[in-house]
């Protein structure tokens, strides 16, 4: 079976969740990841800001 295509959102967890990470070391993972996820909110990539 093959895998499926990365959504946009994927994409974007994907580059964003480092950069909070490497800002907010102190931050666990969960946390620096909805913090991530806050920010979809408001990104251009998200095609419901579009």
């Amino acid at each position: 079976m093959a895998a499926k295509k990365p959504t946009v959102f994927n994409i974007f967890m994907k580059t964003t969740l480092p950069k909070v990470k490497a800002e907010h070391p102190e931050l666990k993972h969960t946390e620096a990841f909805g913090k991530a996820a806050a920010l979809w909110a408001n990104a251009e990539e998200n095609p419901k800001n579009k």
